[in-house]
């Protein structure tokens, strides 16, 4: 676990003497380790979360896929054979295919589609498949490149889309679509920048060259009392190699609460005395320190939007609340699947077209869902 200095360190005896700049300093050292252990404890859950997503729910995707396509193809035989429904009926059931059918080939990378699914999403829509995706998809593309373009950003989508799926295309677009979005409003602050804020921003560059002679004037301090070459014992030598990496490594990042780190630990092992902050130092470091919780807080946030964690990223809304959402999901989804596997053998029986009257009666106390995809993008 890393500690501070003994002179960097609220206790009892001192709680007294501690200046407020010195209090400031210890609130915000716990607080950077409590970040740190966040951030590694929404990593290891988004890790998890990734392999439950590959091991349980791709695998039970594959069979909502397969048993939602046997749906459709044995729905739509009793459909173009049977005379036992009247044209409402059968507009109704129209409906309940296609809505299958669409769930299929949204799944579904276009050249995974099965050709029989392909078939039946012609049929009854009276259209080739091939051409409206290629429709659909252009009509995104156009929409989101003309709203970018009303906004001042030129943007590019054409792309092969081939091989990937229509949730795979949407998420994507969806992610340019954002990143223009950021662009643009980091454009527009940049363009709205006040005299007043640029005043504000050079007493910040002014502040971060304070800061960094600060940094410099620690480590020059370690690399003059940690320089291994100026060590006789040979245990300590090693111990203060190490320490000089973890120094440099510290110091070419900036990282103020590394160099402290380094710090204490020099401090354990060594008899001399130690020099106390000043005021104005503590004050340089507390600013540094808060510089870096707004980062490490930043990184925590974005973690969930990291490329590794795509294939999640749509069962949160741009908020990862671990585990607990995915194996919700993961529940529902295994239900869907057992129900649509008994709906299937049902359909596969002689009281198929019974079955199927009581879907359309259950249906008609509901809307339709059978617009493409792509709809209301």
């Amino acid at each position: 676990m890393t500690t501070f200095p003994a002179h960097l360190i609220l206790s009892k005896q001192t709680k007294t003497l501690l200046t407020p700049a010195q209090k400031t300093f210890n609130r915000l050292k716990t607080k950077i380790k409590a970040l740190q252990k966040k951030q590694e404890e929404v990593t290891r859950e988004l890790d998890e979360s990734l392999q439950f997503y590959y091991a349980r729910i791709v695998p039970e995707e594959d069979v909502l896929r397969s048993v939602l396509a046997e749906r459709a193809k044995i729905a739509y035989r009793v459909y173009k054979t049977s005379k036992a429904f009247s044209k409402k009926d059968l507009k109704i059931l129209r409906e309940l295919i296609l809505e299958d059918v669409n769930v299929v080939c949204t799944m579904n990378m276009p050249c995974s589609i099965p050709n029989e699914i392909k078939k039946i999403f012609e049929e009854l829509n009276e259209v080739n498949y091939e051409e409206l995706y290629s429709k659909e998809l252009a009509n995104v593309k156009n929409k989101m490149e003309k709203k970018l373009k009303d906004l001042g950003v030129e943007i590019d989508l054409a792309q092969d889309n081939k091989n990937q799926s229509q949730e795979e295309i949407v998420r994507n677009l969806s992610r340019l679509l954002g990143k223009a979005f950021e662009d643009q409003e980091a454009l527009h602050r940049e363009t709205q920048t006040t005299n007043k804020q640029r005043e504000k921003e050079e007493k910040k560059r002014a502040f971060e060259e304070t800061q960094k002679k600060s940094l410099n004037s620690i480590y020059k301090q370690l690399v003059r009392v940690l320089h291994p070459d100026l060590e006789q014992d040979s245990e300590q030598k090693i111990w203060k190699e190490e320490l000089i990496r973890k120094l440099t490594s510290a110091y070419a990042k900036n990282d103020l609460y590394a160099l402290l780190a380094i710090e204490m630990e020099w401090v354990k092992r060594s008899t001399g005395q130690v020099q106390t902050q000043t005021n104005e130092q503590f004050e340089i470091y507390n600013a540094i320190l808060k510089d870096q919780i707004k980062t490490q807080q930043a990184n925590i946030d974005m973690l969930l939007l990291h490329p590794k964690y795509i294939p999640i990223q749509r069962f949160y809304n741009h908020h990862f609340d671990g585990m607990v959402s995915l194996k919700s999901q993961y529940d529902l989804l295994k239900n869907d699947v057992l129900e649509y596997q008994k709906q299937v053998t049902y359909l596969q029986t002689q009281e198929a077209v019974e079955f199927l009257k009581s879907a359309i009666k259950d249906r008609q106390a509901r809307p339709p869902k059978i617009d493409f995809f792509w709809d209301g993008f």
